[in-house]
């Protein structure tokens, strides 16, 4: 193993780490939504940095793996807010350190433009990411606030002997 091979294994071990710590969630080895969701969040972002054995490895996954994380990529997004939150986690993190992950190879790198999941790198198209992610976690406030007000008012009627309305 040379030493920019060792050196870019720490720095793949160090980021997903950093990740795990960010999004709150260990390392399990399971099939469970949240947690494949949570994996192909960081997956589709080193993969602009990696190629696709290096994150398979990451996780201990076969490389095939990477590839059914880029095609769920669209889906994940459009249906779980946790895959949003994770992936534009995962996106900051990976920018971080990105110029030390490319200057431990010369090989080739990312994806190019074969992937929808390069195309969230647009500034707009991040700021539009963010925004649906804040409306999402509101309209989940406003539901949970809602479902307490009646809770409340049911209780005010028990109380005042059905008097309100």
């Amino acid at each position: 193993m040379t030493e920019h091979t060792d050196t870019r294994e720490k720095l793949i071990y160090k980021i997903k780490e950093e990740y795990l710590e960010l999004v709150q969630m260990d390392d399990e080895d399971t099939r469970k939504r949240e947690f494949v969701e949570m994996r192909a969040a960081l997956m589709n972002n080193m993969m602009r940095v990696c190629q696709d054995n290096e994150v398979a490895a990451q996780w201990g996954k076969h490389r095939t793996t990477t590839y059914h994380a880029r095609k769920s990529h669209t889906m994940y997004w459009r249906s779980s807010p946790l895959y949003r939150n994770c992936y534009i986690i995962a996106e900051q993190l990976v920018d971080k350190h990105s110029l030390d992950l490319l200057s431990t190879t010369n090989k080739r790198m990312g994806r190019g433009g074969r992937s929808d999941v390069l195309t969230t790198r647009n500034t707009l198209q991040n700021e539009l990411m963010t925004l649906r992610l804040e409306a999402d976690e509101l309209t989940d406030e406003i539901d949970r606030l809602m479902r307490e007000r009646d809770r409340i008012r049911t209780r005010i009627n028990i109380l005042d002997g059905g008097q309100l309305q």
